[in-house]
């Protein structure tokens, strides 16, 4: 950077301005605007028309009641990214960034070329060369931290560096009291990389914006500020399952906005209205559809699910399994309504109130199941409803009157109604029919390990030999999840 007749010292106007906005007692929004004007001020003092240059303010996320500071969230970010990036994803970052680094030491970090450094981690934004991270300080505690990058190395000077601390210095003051952490109560971990928090960042707004409209509807008021706290330590507990990894149920919970935490203490103490069947045996072969269904059921905007696929391919069994570990992520619970027999609209309408405690009377049956549901954080499971495609139209007026509710529902056939999400239920695995394997291996195999497990709840003795026999005809391997191979057993009398 040139160094000319450049000032290396903040605009004495500009630090009056900035401190006497602070000194009336500004809003979270107003603090935040004034940050803004501080990263913009120091990019237009430090980039001097090279175009290169970022600066990114990163805030530690609040700390819940159960655990320390985990993270740090990009809040604000002014300038120029590294080629073929964007500045509009704001990362969480952890022990494995140059942000947590410094918050870790409290102490500031400058890279003079990150392609020659192994000081420290590397950043994710892996074009920036030249770096200087410094800590929001105030007392013994951090807020947070800001930082300066820019693409080409050896782009900070001693007297750039000295400005830099000034910036920091007056970001530190826009922090309020409370956001300031001491090292006791910073417990970071490491957060996984940008292209796995971007599912989840992508509905940040969203989520903040439907909290703010649930709590309004109850009676519970938030700021969007407010509501923008609570989403951040969802998210960041969210993704902490697959930073840490640990395991819950098999994936990461992605919760709604409009879960437990998010409502009232005296909704969320109220009983589930009913539970969901446990299954008999275990699911088979289903990790990867697992998780996805999950991820997609508990986003906001998902309202209404629909597992689509032919008969036998595990539809029921799958949604058990998620509907079952998920239930918990829904204030009132989870309700599974089997629809097998029933075959017109005013069938379903009477099966539903029946699985919701709900009993006939002089009103329209329709109108009392939205009354009922109408304030209720519930997932209902309906289950078999290709063959009462009719009543789709009533799942629209349902949703539309019961904001907590959202339905996941198995059938052959798509609803084909608004807000519809599908998620087609593909068959088992297959194993290479063409390669010699041992029957361990072949038992590897999801299709041929669920069809091994229903034979031998028949047949406890079912021989190890009949068991490779009825595998050995490529001709006859035809899954279609595990209806096909069962059929294929019962032509060759195994069972």
């Amino acid at each position: 950077m040139c160094e000319g007749e450049h000032t290396y010292n903040i605009s004495s106007s500009f630090s009056t301005q900035v401190l006497t906005q602070l000194s009336s007692g500004p809003s979270p929004l107003e603090r935040r605007s004034l940050q803004e004007s501080i990263l913009q001020q120091a990019f237009l003092q430090l980039d001097l028309g090279h175009y290169d240059v970022m600066t990114m303010l990163a805030l530690c996320t609040p700390p819940s009641p159960r655990h320390g500071v985990r993270s740090l969230r990009g809040t604000l970010c002014t300038g120029a990214p590294p080629p073929g990036e964007t500045l509009d994803l704001k990362p969480y970052l952890g022990a494995e960034s140059l942000v947590g680094q410094v918050v870790i030491r409290g102490q500031r970090i400058i890279i003079e070329d990150s392609q020659r450094s192994v000081m420290v981690p590397l950043p994710r934004r892996a074009g920036h060369r030249s770096m200087a991270i410094y800590p929001l300080q105030w007392a013994s505690g951090i807020a947070g931290t800001f930082t300066v990058a820019s693409c080409r190395p050896s782009a900070f000077s001693p007297l750039h560096l000295q400005l830099l601390e000034q910036y920091a210095e007056l970001l530190a003051c826009t922090c309020e009291d409370k956001t300031f952490y001491i090292p006791g109560q910073m417990a970071l971990i490491n957060m996984p990389p940008i292209s796995v928090q971007e599912p989840y960042l992508s509905y940040f707004r969203a989520r903040v914006k439907t909290l703010c409209q649930q709590k309004e509807g109850q009676h519970h008021p938030i700021t969007e500020a407010q509501a923008e706290v609570l989403v951040w330590q969802q998210i960041e507990e969210e993704l902490s399952w697959l930073a840490m990894g640990e395991e819950r149920s098999s994936f990461p919970v992605v919760q709604k906005a409009a879960r437990s935490h998010s409502i009232p203490p005296s909704i969320s103490e109220s009983k589930p209205i009913s539970s969901v069947p446990t299954a008999l045996t275990p699911l088979i072969g289903r990790e990867k559809e697992h998780v996805s269904l999950a991820h997609m059921l508990v986003q906001p905007e998902i309202r209404l699910l629909t597992l689509t696929g032919p008969g036998g391919i595990g539809k029921t069994r799958l949604a058990l399994e998620v509907a079952h570990d998920l239930q918990g992520e829904w204030t009132h619970g989870a309700c599974f309504v089997d629809l097998i027999a029933t075959r017109t609209t005013d069938q379903v309408i009477h099966t539903l109130a029946q699985a919701l405690g709900k009993e006939v009377g002089q009103r329209p049956l329709i109108e009392v199941i939205q009354d009922f549901l109408r304030d209720k954080s519930l997932l209902l499971v309906l289950d078999n409803f290709e063959q009462v495609l009719c009543a789709a139209p009533s799942l629209t007026s349902l949703l539309t009157c019961c904001p907590g509710v959202t339905l996941l529902v198995t059938s052959r056939a798509r609803l084909r109604i608004g807000g519809e999400h599908e998620f087609p239920v593909p068959p088992l695995s297959l194993p290479d029919i063409e390669r010699e394997e041992t029957l361990e291996e072949l038992a590897g195999s999801p299709a041929v390990a669920l069809f091994l497990r229903r034979v031998q709840a028949i047949t406890p003795n079912f021989p190890r030999i009949a068991q490779r026999d009825c595998l050995a005809t490529e001709n006859d391997v035809r899954f279609s999840g595990h209806w096909d191979v069962l059929l294929y057993s019962q032509k060759r009398r195994l069972l």
